[in-house]
Formats: structure tokens, sequence, C-alpha cells
């Protein structure tokens, strides 16, 4: 598709019986493809005579001025159809806003969005990917179909540094941010339509979630483990339910006591936000058996965390008889997932966790709904 400006040249003959050459200048624009009576694909081609002449060559006097002059008009016209079919191709509206830079506009919505940590490195690494598949210089007019289905295929053909792809809740990620920015663009009235939306994406393939059992975990603290700091790391996450980075922020300030109630208080490391959390008589004897400091001290002492402590706490697990891949994320799903076969409130669980939308604790509530015999071998047995 596209606009085209050419000559079509025709030869007449004078009264004297001279041949004369004259052009036609003409613009062809191609609106994709169709099929004719016989079934062949051709071009869906459109012609517009611009009445315009050139002389080949100049013959009479002003002849030559009057083929500059055509032209000069003739270009001018090329390039005014030639930005029409542009905006009505990428549906933009805003002729001036549409020469403007993408990530200019995309850099400006993240600040006026005041996006969270973790909402904001998505926004970046999802950037960062933009300007590697097609550089830093690019305009919005250039956001369209292909473009937006070309990414999509990129991000597919993405290797880590371990040579492994990203995975499809990843790719979805990334490209759900393009989809978000043009989505702004087209409530702004810059474009008519999201070229993003039109594209076909796979669905995110999330991993189940791992977790430990009651009875994993009670074989776990039994089970002793060759980084202490480590162990009561990640025994502190699944009696809190804290991210494993809140856990290594904790200082012994954050632990609070008031008569005989006993809470962790901070701001979680994603959202910012300040947080209460009851502790359990669990988290209790874990801090008294680690012994209380001063009150700028962290809690979790010599943790410099990293891929070595991984493999420390595979082998932990494995020693307790777990037959599970645990890393330090998964202590925040055993937190959540015993919290709901208890029977406890899932909106207290929201609260606890730090969730903004319901949706990310309905999965811990699914979860525990795997495991329905546990719950109704709970119920009172009559004797019938």
């Amino acid at each position: 598709m596209g606009v085209k400006l050419n000559i079509r040249k025709r030869t007449y003959k004078t009264k004297n019986g001279k041949q004369v050459v004259v052009g036609y200048y003409q613009l062809s624009t191609i609106y994709g493809t169709v099929v004719d009576k016989n079934g062949k694909r051709k071009p869906n081609r459109e012609y517009e005579n611009l009445g315009l002449v050139h002389h080949y060559p100049p013959y009479k006097k002003g002849q030559a001025d009057e083929n500059k002059l055509n032209k000069n008009i003739a270009e001018r016209v090329f390039l005014k159809r030639k930005e029409k079919f542009l905006l009505d191709k990428h549906s933009l509206k805003d002729t001036n806003k549409a020469h403007s830079s993408f990530f200019e506009y995309w850099d400006k919505l993240c600040k006026v969005k005041q996006l969270k940590d973790s909402n904001s490195k998505l926004y970046n690494l999802s950037k960062g990917h933009l300007i590697k598949y097609r550089g830093e210089h690019l305009n919005i007019i250039d956001v369209d179909y292909n473009f937006c289905r070309g990414f999509y295929s990129y991000l597919k053909s993405v290797r880590s540094k371990r040579n492994k792809p990203l995975s499809s809740s990843t790719i979805v990620d990334y490209y759900k941010k393009l989809t978000g920015v043009c989505e702004e663009l087209k409530r702004e009235g810059i474009i008519n339509e999201n070229p993003a939306s039109k594209v076909k994406i796979d669905k995110a393939i999330h991993k189940p979630r791992e977790w430990m059992t009651i009875d994993e975990l009670q074989q776990a603290i039994k089970t002793p483990c060759d980084n202490i700091a480590l162990k009561n790391f990640y025994l502190l996450s699944c009696f809190t339910g804290l991210r494993h980075k809140n856990v290594t922020n904790l200082k012994w300030k954050n632990y609070v006591i008031e008569g005989n109630k006993h809470f962790i208080k901070c701001k979680l490391v994603k959202s910012g936000k300040p947080i209460k959390i009851p502790l359990h008589l669990n988290g209790q004897k874990l801090l008294g058996d680690i012994g209380r400091m001063g009150e700028d001290d962290s809690i979790i002492q010599n943790l410099n965390y990293g891929g070595g402590e991984n493999d420390i706490l595979k082998e932990w697990i494995q020693k307790a008889g777990i037959k599970k891949h645990l890393p330090p994320h998964t202590a925040r799903h055993t937190f959540a997932v015993q919290f709901i076969q208890t029977g406890n409130n899932p909106l207290v669980l929201q609260h606890l966790l730090g969730h903004t939308d319901f949706t990310a604790t309905q999965r811990y509530v699914h979860i525990a709904d795997e495991h329905p015999m546990k719950e109704i071998n709970k119920m009172h047995t009559y004797n019938i």
C-alpha cells in the first residue's frame, strides 16, 4: 500500500506533422489487493490525474518554466496526499502529534500515571525491548498494526541471559504495556484505533504455584540448614506472607508489641503502602529464638541473597524430604494457601498480602479449593 507520483507520456502530432511528447502528472494509490473475475489477486489501485503537463522537450517559449512550476506543484500535492494516506492508514487524527516521538509520549505518560515501582519497571523493560526492536527514533505515525505484530513476534524470539525464551506471561506483560500506551493515544484523540489491540496474542500460561503443606513445613522446621539466616528468612516469610525483599529489609523496630499483641509494621516494597501484620505464635517463637537486638539492626543478619543461597535453600528442602521446587517467593504462597485452608476470610488475606486487586488473592483461594477432601474431613462425624 502507498502513494506514488508518476508521469504518463502521450505522443501527439502537430499540424505540421511533427511528433510531440507530453507527460501528464498522476498519482497512483494502492489500497491493498482485490480478486478479479478470474480469481487472481491484483493490486487495488486508484489513479488521479493532477491536470499538470510536462513537455518533452520544451519546444515553445515558456514551456521550460511551465515544466518547473508544474513539477513543483505536483511534488507538493504528492506530499500532501502521502501524508493524508499515512494518517488514514494509521488512524491518526492529529497531524502534528502524529509526527512526534512515540517514546517521549511513553515517558510523559509514565510520569502522569505515577507508576508504582513494579509497574514502572515493566514499562521500562517493555520500552527497552521496543528500542531493541526498532531503535530509539520512533514516531507515533510508525506504530501501526504491522509494527505491533512485528514487536510481538520479536518478543517471542528474545532469549534471556541463560539462553531461554521469555515466559508467555512475561511476553504478555511487555506487550500489554504497548497496548496500554496506544490506548491512551486513542483516548487523547491522536489516533482513531488502537493498532496493538488488533494483534492476536497467545494467552499467558502461568506455572502452577508451589507451596508447602502443614506436614512439609513442619518437616522443614525440624531439618537443619547449612545457613541458619537463610532458614530464618524463609520461615519468617512463611509466617507473615511478606515478600522476600520485605523480609530481608525488616529491622527490629518493625517488630512491635502492644500489650499481648505482636505485629510487624513496615512499608510494602512493591506498593510502598504501610501495613500492620498481626504476628502468629509461630512468628513470635521464631523471632524469640533469633533474639532481639538494636532497633536499627536487621532481623535477618548476614544474608546476602544470591544464586548461592538458592542452591543452599534447594539442598535444605531436599534434605527435608520435600520433592518440590521452592524458591523464596513460595514461602509467601505457603502462608496464603494455609491461611485459606484454615477457613480464614479471603478479604483479610488480601489486606495481609497487600493486593490492590482481589483477583490476585483469588488465585490462592482456587489453589485451596483443589484440595476439597481435607476440608470435607474437617466436618463433624455423626453417629449414623
